[in-house]
């Protein structure tokens, strides 16, 4: 049975994630509960062909097995035959109670709203797109509110619809807008903004951001290792498009480079058993 260390709550199906915490469980091999059950009831039936059986194969006949089979039962009186523990009168039966409430609705009315808003958004990047050929063919302004509205109603469909933790939502948001600034760079002339100014202050937020949520909840702080360790990889990837020369201004990606791997290597080092133990289990050492 799996069971989580800091709620103390042990768990029967085969989740990786704490439902209360959202930590990381420990995973315990199942055991086989024919062999451990095998032996736990005091009390068996008998079956009289089971009882009878050595007698058959020694030359007794099918007919001296029936007539002491009805012997036996001639002897059980039927007070005996009847259950002594069974109450004399009829339990009533307890209505059972729904404790859920029924989330249907409301989830239905949400998809609704999506569906409304991203038809309306594509109507009106319809709309803009037919403007700006006939007025200012030469200049994409239209293109860059649609990739706004894009990141707008991306950004509210996983905060709506997407049933995942609150770490692979901020992961899923820095990745996507990293990329939007990509193509917002290149729509206006890629001036190289997006990678040397726009990612490592995007970077640098969500840093802070991680900083705050392990504060808020402390108590699960080592839930957030995997999104640190993630925001490192990427400001590396980072530093490695700077040592191949593609970014003239290299300071903000030094900077933000820096801090992750300090934050990183600090949680390590204070986390002790808690920080190693969460590692151990998301990269399943």
């Amino acid at each position: 049975m799996n069971n989580c260390p800091r709620c103390k709550l042990n768990i029967k199906d085969d989740a990786l994630v704490c439902p209360l915490c959202h930590g990381v469980i420990k995973r315990e091999h199942a055991k086989d509960f024919a062999n451990v059950n095998e032996n736990s009831y005091e009390n068996k039936i008998v079956d009289t062909k089971d009882l009878f059986a050595s007698e058959n194969e020694s030359g007794v006949t099918a007919e001296t097995t029936t007539e002491t089979t009805d012997a036996l039962t001639d002897q059980i009186t039927p007070t005996e035959a009847t259950d002594q523990t069974a109450p004399t009168e009829p339990a009533t039966l307890t209505p059972t109670i729904d404790f859920y409430p029924d989330v249907h609705p409301a989830m239905r009315k949400n998809i609704l709203f999506l569906k409304i808003l991203c038809f309306v958004a594509v109507v009106a990047e319809i709309g803009m797109l037919f403007i700006n050929f006939i007025v200012s063919p030469k200049m994409k302004w239209s293109l860059i509110t649609g990739v706004a509205m894009f990141y707008g109603c991306f950004t509210i469909c996983i905060s709506v619809l997407q049933n995942r933790s609150l770490r692979r939502k901020i992961l899923v948001q820095l990745i996507v807008g990293i990329l939007v600034m990509f193509a917002l760079d290149y729509l206006i002339g890629y001036n190289g903004w997006a990678i040397e100014i726009g990612t490592p202050i995007a970077i640098l937020s969500v840093q802070l951001l991680v900083l705050i949520l392990m504060i808020v909840y402390r108590n699960r702080w080592q839930s957030y290792l995997f999104l640190q360790v993630a925001i490192v990889v990427m400001s590396l990837f980072f530093v490695v498009l700077m040592l191949l020369g593609i970014m003239k201004h290299k300071v903000l990606t030094i900077v933000a480079f820096m801090v992750t791997i300090l934050i990183l290597v600090a949680l390590l080092l204070f986390g002790g058993r808690r920080a190693g133990d969460e590692l151990k289990e998301r990269f399943r050492i």
